[in-house]
């Protein structure tokens, strides 16, 4: 179960679902402040700005992702089982803040570094990018 309670009333019905659990074992509940992760429409344009650097560019959208996230985001190092892993900094965590603050990024890197134009919602050549890479 996994809920964002916003009201008194919330909390009481999250309390009631958690008194009709059967418990069979060990139960763990977790409450912490709710932070809204990025949102659909941010996730949206990075896949299709993805979508337009790897048709520009001659690589898959993966790729495109993969060095976007890479160039942008950076590496970090994780403990794996045989010694340290570096891998790329993962978009999945990104706040909406965050992650606007990487589409700002991105756009201006894909410009400056590949020379392609990656239009948002209130520019010229949004709406044709749009129905060309959705």
């Amino acid at each position: 179960m996994r809920r964002i309670a916003r009201t008194a009333a919330d909390l009481e019905a999250a309390a009631r679902e958690l008194a009709e659990l059967e418990l069979s074992g060990p139960l763990e509940i977790i409450a912490r402040p709710h932070r809204q992760t990025r949102s659909a429409a941010q996730n949206a344009l990075l896949h299709v700005w993805c979508a337009v650097i790897a048709d520009e560019t001659g690589c898959a959208p993966d790729a495109a992702k993969e060095a976007v996230c890479a160039e942008i985001l950076g590496h970090e190092v994780i403990d794996g089982p045989r010694g340290p892993i570096t891998r790329r900094r993962s978009t999945s965590g990104l706040g909406v803040g965050a992650f606007g603050e990487l589409l700002d990024r991105m756009q201006a890197w894909a410009s400056l570094e590949l020379g392609i134009v990656l239009p948002r919602p209130d520019q010229p050549g949004y709406a044709e990018m749009m129905e060309r890479f959705r």
